[in-house]
């Protein structure tokens, strides 16, 4: 905590850094030169140094004032200090209490130190040392991500904070093991795949929190429309392939490349696992068709009612049709080829319905 010393007073203060120097270390004070003072002072960190070692690397009664000539002697006085002798190893110079780490975290070792007002220790705080009451007894508020975390389907810039931190470290993989582990948290985290942050909020006590925010990013799949109404046009515009080399070539109103086959037609309105019969129905067959029909149905009747559109041909739906294997499956196409015989009959609404309006038309044209 202190390289160099001479003619201090410190009190009610302690440290848990580790020390590495090539000159004087010690856990609390690499070299203390005389008039100095330590009273109720502990440390706890680990020394590696090439002179001394435990709380105090050296210790001097001297010290030099500019204004005297030579060197003046005061001794330096200890009282009620203590070091991790289990951390720090035992001091050469023979000033502060050592203890084993047991001892130190035990509040009976800190004899005539103050633990109602001045110091507190609790085993889940400050690694289980003492710690200064009103600064260290407090924990950082839980870590909060903004955007929340949840599904997205674009890159998110999520930030991060947290009531009464000093610091905010984090990762993708597992939670940060302390307060100097992970990625210091600095500004907005880009997150352009789904990942989990772990996070951990620290205070100027070491103290924390932590939270995990799982994000799920799954960008939109863009759906290749096949058909595509308009209310101001009699003729409902068709998006399809619009390239004479294609197996599915049609004189489709808008085109779509994508939806070119080469050599093989896929677009139909039966399931993947459907299977059709061979045998055409005709157009008188539309007459037995007595019940309704609408959208997602599956029954033997729409497939009559498909050939009925086919040969109608009332607009592109229908010729679409016309290049697919009528089924028993009552689709897209189906639905827009009969909104376009319902518009060209002037049934409103053309919703695509086959009811008992459209079958009293049809039967009225066809007989």
């Amino acid at each position: 905590m202190i390289g160099l010393g001479s003619q201090v007073a410190v009190s009610n203060s302690y440290s848990l850094v580790n020390v590495t120097t090539g000159g004087y270390g010690g856990s609390f004070v690499g070299l203390l030169q005389g008039g100095s003072s330590l009273t109720n002072v502990y440390s706890g960190g680990t020394v590696t140094s090439d002179f001394g070692k435990g709380m105090i690397g050296a210790n001097s009664n001297t010290y030099f004032d500019p204004l005297l000539p030579g060197s003046v002697t005061s001794a330096n006085v200890f009282t009620n200090d203590f070091y991790d002798s289990t951390t720090g190893s035992v001091g050469s110079s023979g000033k502060g209490t050592p203890k084993s780490t047991d001892q130190m975290l035990t509040q009976g070792t800190y004899t005539s130190w103050d633990f109602i007002s001045t110091w507190k220790i609790d085993p889940l705080l400050n690694s289980g040392y003492p710690y200064l009451s009103g600064v260290q007894d407090t924990v950082p508020a839980s870590p909060i991500a903004s955007p929340a975390a949840g599904t997205f389907t674009s890159t998110q810039s999520v930030t991060l904070s947290s009531t009464g931190s000093y610091s905010i470290r984090y990762s993708t993989s597992v939670d940060p093991s302390d307060c100097s582990s992970g990625a210091l948290y600095s500004g907005p985290i880009s997150v352009a795949s789904s990942q989990t942050l772990y996070v951990r909020a620290c205070n100027l006590g070491f103290n924390y929190s932590t939270s995990s925010f799982a994000y799920i990013i799954t960008p939109p799949v863009a759906p290749t429309p096949i058909i595509t109404s308009s209310s101001h046009s009699s003729e409902t515009p068709v998006y399809g392939c619009k390239d004479p080399k294609a197996t599915n070539y049609n004189y489709f109103s808008a085109s779509n490349p994508s939806l070119c086959v080469y050599p093989k037609v896929v677009v139909s309105d039966a399931p993947p696992t459907e299977t059709t019969s061979p045998t055409m129905p005709t157009i008188s067959e539309i007459h037995k068709v007595t019940k309704n029909l609408k959208f997602g149905m599956k029954d033997g009747d729409v497939r009559i009612l498909q050939q009925f559109l086919i040969n109608q041909d009332k607009g592109p739906a229908a010729r679409i049709l016309k290049n697919s294997d009528t089924t028993n499956f009552f689709g897209h196409a189906t639905k827009t080829a009969l909104i376009e015989w319902q518009k060209s009959n002037n049934i409103a609404p053309a919703s695509g319905y086959f009811g008992q309006k459209t079958r009293t038309l049809i039967k009225s044209l066809t007989m």
